[in-house]
């Protein structure tokens, strides 16, 4: 039997058979089996010799061998650490297979986190002591899009408006790549998350094989390797992984509206109550979420007024075209013209005759505050949770009237900025 004294304490520990007794056979196999089912030995089996002082009962034991050394193949996806880790106890001493069957449930618990239909099985365990594991990991063949009609519900010869590149670079599923349900889950609410689709569906399914001598396409074959096969309960009776199957993922995608545009007016009372008539504005905008079919977002506004005005264009690209690292940029600009009268016009009593209630100055030229901002900014993910960045803003602001001309001074001689104060010598309080 093995040099190893754990493995004849073991042994010695579950026979309960003891010299001098008599016990009939069934007790002695009982004995024998639970000699076996230490988890130490291949074989275990009785052996009588009647003697002149009565019956010698040996049980003959074939140990395992020690663990030197693990193989494992097709194994591509699981990190070594984990088989390292769950076999560490194991390593220099007799294999015990309840040892080893809860060091693969440990290796396929990491399986079934990340929904890999695989499993870790025992391929062979020679007798120099080299342990030999293997998995049957199901790897990508192909990803394909499928655009349905959003009012019909059938599939667009066409494709889509959306352009695939632009999908497919949210999926971390890709061909050559193992099979994750967990990463095809992330990829789904990915794909969901740009704000382009009502409905996003993933479905993997065997890859077809090509030039099948018996006419059968192997379908059904193929996708049962896709379910993992049952548990043993002795390691070593595992089916060995075999061949690793390809899944072809099918995403079934369904576009919503992403752009339109409205446009509106109305009378202003602005002013009315300075005697003021009112005045006509009109607003009209347009957005769009998924530009030429780029996912990029682009959005445009105008307000006019009888005095105020502003003018904004927005844009986003959500991912730089080539950059690795996920990079956004977002472009604004704003053009506003909005009536200085709260703060530069004249009360209604000190108006001058014929005026309309608007700021004016001491020629009677409308003080307008004009505005012109614009900004970049750039948005990167850095990790779980974070996310990095870096923007600049522009402003120019300055007083104008109706024409567009520069203004110096309001309706009461004093400074429109910090400029005309200094050239006038006014003392500004901060």
């Amino acid at each position: 039997m093995d040099d190893d004294p754990a493995v004849a304490r073991a042994a010695a520990a579950a026979l309960p058979l003891r010299p001098n007794f008599a016990y009939t056979l069934s007790e002695v196999q009982d004995g024998v089996r639970r000699v076996f089912d230490t988890g130490f030995f291949t074989a275990a089996s009785p052996r009588a010799e009647d003697t002149r002082d009565g019956v010698k009962l040996t049980v003959e034991l074939a140990p395992y061998p020690r663990l030197k050394r693990v193989i494992v193949t097709g194994a591509d996806a699981l990190p070594a650490a984990v088989i390292q880790d769950a076999l560490a106890p194991s390593s220099g001493r007799t294999i015990n297979f309840h040892a080893l069957r809860g060091a693969l449930d440990a290796a396929n618990a990491w399986y079934d986190e990340r929904g890999i239909p695989t499993r870790l099985a025992v391929l062979a365990d020679r007798e120099d002591g080299v342990l030999e594991l293997g998995a049957s990991e199901a790897t990508v063949a192909a990803v394909h899009l499928r655009f349905v009609d959003r009012e019909t519900g059938e599939p667009r010869p066409g494709g889509g408006y959306t352009r695939p590149s632009v999908i497919l670079r949210q999926l971390a599923t890709a061909p050559g790549r193992v099979y994750s349900a967990r990463q095809a889950k992330a990829d789904l609410d990915a794909v969901y998350a740009m704000g382009l689709f009502e409905d996003v569906n993933l479905v993997p399914q065997a890859a077809a094989k090509a030039g099948g001598g018996d006419g059968s396409d192997g379908s059904a074959a193929a996708a049962s390797t896709l379910q993992p096969p049952p548990s043993s309960s002795n390691p070593f009776d595992a089916t060995p992984g075999g061949a690793a199957p390809e899944v072809d993922v099918t995403l079934t995608l369904v576009e919503r509206k992403t752009g339109g545009a409205s446009a509106g007016g109305g009378i202003s009372a602005t002013g009315a109550a300075d005697g003021a008539l009112p005045g006509f504005i009109g607003s009209a905008s347009f957005s769009q979420r998924n530009v030429f079919g780029t996912g990029q977002k682009l959005a445009a506004t105008a307000e006019v007024g009888q005095v105020d005005k502003l003018f904004r264009l927005h844009h986003t690209d959500p991912w730089l075209l080539g950059d690795p690292h996920r990079t956004s940029r977002t472009i604004s600009l704003q053009n506003t013209r909005a009536t200085g009268a709260p703060t530069h016009g004249r009360a209604p009593d000190d108006a001058p005759p014929g005026g309309e209630g608007v700021s004016s100055t001491g020629d009677g030229s409308a003080v307008i505050v004009a505005r012109l901002t614009g900004g970049v900014e750039y948005s990167r993910p850095l990790a779980v949770g974070w996310t990095g960045t870096l923007g600049a803003a522009w402003q120019r602001a300055r007083c104008v009237d109706e024409h567009g001309r520069g203004l110096a001074t309001d309706a009461h001689g004093g400074p429109l900025s910090f400029a005309a104060a200094r050239a006038a010598g006014v003392a500004v309080a901060g």
